[in-house]
């Protein structure tokens, strides 16, 4: 089922899915495809412990972590020596939350991590893998006036400035 579900989201062209665009018809695909889909959960090896996150078992992303493969290892290694509790994280494009749990691994504080997802398959997993206390947006970051976009300077207006982005 979820692999028909998977040839639509990807297949379908545009001129289909775009008067379903930010509507609930389209919340409740995305949710019924998030529901109907097989998971299961990998733990990510980083230098201080490891990311466990849980995502669909034919996403290429979770095949190549559950080999033991790391991830951005150059990122990862930089955001070790550079994080403190006290730095506001924006994971932007935040996917699955790897950059997000991360940063609380190294001890940012929850309420300082803001998740930005504009894919609402993809915010579902958010909701799942990230801990109370985070800020997820399911919105495109933009400055534009496409639907829905939010930008850095009107989100900075009600939350506090990012450190790290």
């Amino acid at each position: 089922m979820n692999d028909a579900l998977d040839r639509i989201a990807i297949r379908a062209p545009s001129f289909v899915t775009a008067p379903f665009r930010d509507t609930r018809l389209e919340d409740a695909f995305y949710w019924f495809r998030f529901q109907v889909a097989e998971y299961d959960s990998v733990s990510i090896p980083v230098p201080n412990g490891a990311v466990d996150l849980t995502g669909p078992v034919k996403f290429p992303f979770y095949t190549r972590m559950q080999r033991g493969d790391e991830y951005e290892p150059n990122l990862v290694s930089e955001l070790e020596t550079s994080l403190d509790e006290s730095d506001v994280v924006y994971d932007i494009v935040s996917r699955f939350g790897f950059f997000s749990k991360y940063s609380a691994l190294v001890g940012v504080q929850p309420e300082n991590i803001h998740s930005f997802e504009v894919n609402r398959y993809r915010y579902y997993l958010l909701q799942e893998n990230l801990d109370d206390g985070e800020q997820i947006v399911h919105s495109r970051v933009d400055s534009s006036t496409e639907r829905r976009p939010v930008s850095i300077d009107s989100y900075t207006d009600r939350h506090k400035s990012p450190t790290v982005v």
